[in-house]
């Protein structure tokens, strides 16, 4: 069926899923899978040599840019793109648009996205095509977390605790993996399982990790571990789906990533965390001679020789939450999905080389429920509701807790000074914050219509902090 016919709650916006430019089939990657990048350190370096002319609009001295980034103007919108920049690491336009209403960067006359390119918070990008941008130059296109200490040097001081959360999640910003096609795919996957399935919520790459899997993000004792997946699903009932888009293969480094998996299922059982994984299969397109392919038999066999070697324990076994798919599977041409995508149908390996692989629904199959979990699988989705890189129409409703109550009661006070003689009384007859100290609570009511949730969303954040 065609995307544009399934209901979608950012239909209206032109930036929808059919809208998008389709990083998997509409030809980005012809000369391999990494954009065209621009950091301005190097830019500026190559414009005094006089290697290139660096465009007016982005020729601007540190401390303007600074000024730009932190004026209270947009101020909202600005922590959302930063947000969604530091949690998917690799965002197009469109897709940033799509995250989280904030257009401005779309036009070369707004001053913010060359003040964060000027200031050293982001790069900018583009496709690597030898033609002219068009469409994709027009739109800006790529956008990536800079290798730069800026963000804490410069733009940290600037902001509140409950806004500095909201854009990290209280975790360090981060630049790097940047695997350009990889991630703009792992993005593009997200977003489409955001807008299309019955999810609770979603965490791009920063919020996949080990520790926030299977360590202190369910309440255990942290892990020191730098591996994670690309993005994880939230079920309504609180079960974890990781996403792991596979775009290359080495048989080595790929067998190792499976294992890995495997060993912490072994070693964390499924009641204590609820986690499973689905490796997303996405061989490019076009023609691209280095590109190691990925072969449906080799994942097979990977799944089910980690799983073997780590059986783990209880009713749900590590074979039980490794899972396949392939990209085409899901989306068999441009513009196009498979009812298998909506209800989030993938594969788990036979236990026998060669069994008939087990259909399962990773969104709605019972086996996966979580009987007698041993944490609270569903904080994470009022949790997630206060992290701007949260698409919009997934906060709806949710009431994450106030950060700063938690600080205040920290420090032994009763409440917090009453800055503002009439604090707005929510509809639970609580009394909210100075809105810069607040927890996110532009969260509309589930029920808003996809329009006015744009609306009112764009009306609410471009005027907070103002």
């Amino acid at each position: 069926m065609k995307l544009s016919s399934l209901s979608s709650p950012i239909a209206d916006t032109g930036f929808a899923a059919h809208d998008r430019v389709d990083p998997f089939y509409d030809g980005l990657w012809t000369h391999g899978s990494q954009g065209l990048w621009t950091r301005f350190s190097e830019a500026k370096a190559q414009h005094e040599a006089g290697l290139v002319r660096l465009p007016k609009y982005l020729d601007i001295g540190k401390e303007e840019a600074m000024a730009r980034v932190t004026s209270t103007n947009q101020w909202g919108l600005k922590l959302a793109f930063l947000s969604a920049l530091d949690a998917y690491r690799t965002v197009t336009a469109e897709q940033m648009v799509a995250l989280t209403g904030a257009k401005f960067h779309l036009s070369h006359g707004s001053p913010f996205v060359p003040g964060m390119f000027a200031s050293g918070l982001i790069d900018m990008g583009r496709v690597s095509s030898a033609l002219a941008p068009g469409r994709a130059g027009a739109l800006g296109h790529l956008y990536r977390p800079s290798r730069t200490t800026s963000f804490d040097r410069d733009l940290a001081p600037h902001m509140t605790y409950p806004e500095l959360v909201s854009v990290t999640g209280g975790q360090p910003w981060t630049s790097g993996g940047l695997y350009d096609r990889h991630n703009t795919l792992s993005t593009e996957l997200m977003l489409r399982l955001a807008e299309y399935t019955d999810i609770a919520t979603m965490l791009g790459e920063k919020f996949s990790t080990f520790d926030m899997l299977f360590g202190s993000g369910v309440g255990r004792k942290p892990i020191e571990s730098g591996r994670r997946g690309d993005g994880v699903i939230i079920r309504p009932d609180g079960v974890r789906v990781v996403m792991e888009v596979t775009a290359s293969m080495s048989p080595d480094s790929f067998n190792t990533k499976v294992r890995r998996w495997a060993e912490y299922f072994d070693a964390y059982p499924y009641e204590s965390n609820g986690v499973v994984v689905c490796f997303v299969i996405a061989n490019p397109t076009q023609d691209m001679s280095s590109h190691s392919k990925v072969a449906r038999n080799s994942v097979k066999r990977a799944l089910r020789k980690a799983a073997s070697q780590n059986p783990g324990s209880g009713r749900t076994r590590s074979r039980h939450r490794m899972f396949f798919t392939d990209w085409q599977d899901w989306f068999p041409a441009r513009g196009e999905v498979s009812t298998d995508f909506l209800d989030m149908i993938a594969y788990r390996p036979s236990a026998e080389a060669h069994g008939p692989d087990e259909e399962c629904s990773m969104l709605l199959d019972d086996s996966l429920d979580l009987p007698n979990p041993t944490f609270e699988p569903l904080a994470v989705v009022d949790n997630a509701a206060g992290l701007r890189q949260t698409p919009l129409w997934l906060r709806a409703g949710k009431q994450p807790t106030q950060i700063v109550d938690t600080e205040v009661e920290a420090a032994g006070l009763a409440d917090h000074p009453a800055l503002e003689p009439d604090r707005r009384r929510t509809r639970f007859g609580q009394t909210l914050p100075p809105p810069r100290l607040r927890t996110i609570t532009h969260n509309l009511p589930p029920r808003a219509t996809s329009s006015k949730q744009w609306a009112d969303y764009r009306r609410l954040i471009e005027g907070e902090g103002a």
